[in-house]
């Protein structure tokens, strides 16, 4: 493996405003967008709140544990999710799932640098939120109910810069998403009495978006840490952000570095859940092996949700901006297919 500096491709600094007086600015950045302020135009406040969707997802991984969790919110309904892996024995996962109709468990952050994200109900409780001072990031804490065992996590995330999307769905339609991956984090984890404290790579999926009605996509992330030591996240997906075949939220993280990256196809197989994926295009080469998965196919009158999101791990190798490769081995993370009708 060739060990050189990645390049920080450069990216124009992100708005302090998704939106003003001159509409919105589109395009892609450096850091995220302070007010994203995407709303529904046209239609009144009271059915646009209902329109809107999203969500806020992270992802933890230490040597030993891979966590996700998600507060998601729909406008008609929130969900919370979040899986437990022990990746000493991977078929071993604790998995927990909740739902809000209308929202009144969730009040979501009003950014993704701003305010806290809260989940609370009598199945469980989350809180995400935004720090300041020296060392900007996010503080979550869980404490959830899983079958016989109680989970209680603590962690603090480092924020890095990270890469900001604004895209045009359709006319005044927009959709905004901020991801960064490879994050340094603290994590302390109580599992039925038993606990575990260590350091590990996070990662943060925040999106704000008009969505289309008929929506789908497919994508994947991880963090990990390279064999040269540097800290190495990904993030792609195919067929929701594109311009020209090519999705607008495509980048490596390198040490907190923003690569940008061009399209990435995705193949995937005839089962999802169980058979490898491939992930081919500009400057990757990846291979996606399931270690086990979250899915659900439900249908409620006009509203659909056909989703798989395979965990496990990503070998192959990525590109950096100067020409560098590095190799990827055994990194943990997610891919997910998803249609939606909303």
């Amino acid at each position: 493996m060739e060990s050189r500096p990645a390049h920080d491709v450069t990216l124009p600094d992100a708005p302090r405003l998704a939106r003003d007086l001159g509409g919105y600015a589109y395009g892609r950045y450096r850091g995220a967008i302070e007010v994203p302020n995407v709303s529904w135009h046209g239609f009144p406040s009271v059915l646009a709140q209902y329109r809107l969707k999203q969500w806020q997802y992270h992802s933890i991984v230490t040597e030993r544990w891979f966590i996700a969790f998600a507060c998601v919110d729909l406008g008609y309904v929130s969900t919370l999710f979040c899986y437990v892996v022990d990746r000493d024995g991977p078929s071993h996962v604790l998995e927990f799932d909740a739902t809000s109709p209308l929202g009144r468990a969730l009040c979501f952050a009003p950014g993704p640098t701003r305010g806290a994200t809260r989940w609370s109900s009598a199945a469980g409780n989350v809180m995400i939120s935004s720090t300041g001072g020296s060392k900007p990031g996010w503080r979550a804490k869980l404490d959830l109910q899983i079958g016989c065992n109680r989970v209680v996590a603590s962690a603090h995330i480092q924020r890095e810069p990270g890469h900001s999307t604004l895209f045009e769905l359709a006319a005044e339609r927009a959709a905004y998403t901020y991801k960064s991956a490879a994050m340094p984090c603290s994590l302390e984890l109580e599992i039925a009495g038993s606990a575990y404290r260590s350091t590990g790579l996070a990662s943060i999926d925040w999106t704000r978006s008009a969505a289309l009605t008929q929506t789908c996509w497919k994508w994947a992330m991880f963090a990990h840490p390279a064999d040269d030591g540097r800290r190495l996240g990904f993030n792609a997906s195919s067929d929701v952000y594109d311009l020209a075949g090519a999705s607008q939220e495509n980048a490596l993280f390198v040490d907190g570095n923003v690569v940008p990256l061009g399209a990435v196809a995705f193949t995937v197989p005839r089962h999802p859940a169980r058979e490898p994926w491939r992930l081919n295009g500009s400057g990757v080469n990846l291979v996606f092996t399931p270690r086990g998965a979250r899915a659900e196919d439900l249908t409620l009158g006009p509203l659909r949700s056909d989703f798989v999101q395979p965990f496990g791990t990503f070998d192959g190798e990525v590109q950096t901006g100067d020409g560098g490769r590095i190799a990827v081995r055994d990194a943990f993370g997610v891919v997910e297919k998803h249609v939606a009708r909303w």
